[in-house]
């Protein structure tokens, strides 16, 4: 039986977010990998802060992935559009998280 949380739209779309960026850096070594594992563990924890009800932290790790894809961008391990796409996701997120009231997640 699933829990309530797992019917939030922001919970699916946190799920579908941690999977790309799980996808993309899977087998990233050397300096990238650094920055693609802490973009990875941030990307999870907004999903389990959503299912823990922490939803300030959760607000928080979006925030957190927003440098972590500049600096990727930066260093060319990912392009210009998948970086935008990424940070567009991981805004409406965001947006999901600050604009419901925190008891219906």
């Amino acid at each position: 039986m699933p829990y309530i949380f797992e019917h939030a739209d922001v919970y699916k779309r946190a799920i579908s977010f941690a999977d790309k960026v799980l996808f993309l850096t899977e087998d990233v070594g050397g300096e990238d990998g650094i920055l693609a594992e802490l973009l990875a563990q941030e990307a999870v924890s907004i999903s389990m802060r959503i299912a823990e009800g922490v939803i300030v932290e959760a607000e928080k790790a979006c925030r957190r992935c927003i440098p972590l894809l500049n600096f990727l961008e930066k260093q060319r391990f990912m392009g210009v559009l998948t970086s935008a796409a990424l940070r567009a996701e991981v805004e409406r997120i965001l947006s999901m998280l600050v604009g419901s009231p925190k008891e219906e997640l």
